[in-house]
């Protein structure tokens, strides 16, 4: 498996609920017109739950308790078989001309600038 990690900041002043409709709504069908393929075998967005009474027992500093103090409000997870199914996919996003459309859509709702892509290893421990 080849596993891709990416955190994404909301644009300022685009509430919550707003960022996770335009997300669902907009940008992921968004996508699916330019990625023609391989999808991944999984695809999960985990959004961040500020204020979440939990942060009120985390200590010694690692509790991010207010939106301003985190550093995204998304992390999502594509999972492939492997590293060309996942070159295949996400390299149709970065070609010139795609690049632009993906861009412009992604100032709706998200601070470009924190956009930021992970490819990370996973021991299994815990898959679900």
């Amino acid at each position: 498996m080849f596993k891709v990690v990416t955190s994404m900041k909301k644009r300022a002043g685009l509430s919550r609920e707003d960022f996770m409709d335009y997300y669902a709504n907009r940008h992921i069908p968004f996508l699916q017109t330019i990625v023609k393929g391989p999808a991944p075998l999984a695809y999960r967005r985990n959004f961040v739950r500020y204020g979440d009474p939990l942060m009120d027992i985390i200590g010694h500093g690692r509790a991010v308790r207010a939106e301003a103090d985190g550093e995204f409000d998304v992390l999502t997870e594509g999972v492939y078989r492997n590293r060309e199914e996942a070159m295949a996919s996400m390299g149709q996003l970065f070609v010139p001309g795609v690049l632009e459309k993906l861009l412009q859509d992604e100032q709706n709702f998200l601070q470009i600038d924190k956009v930021k892509v992970y490819v990370v290893d996973t021991d299994g421990y815990g898959d679900v």
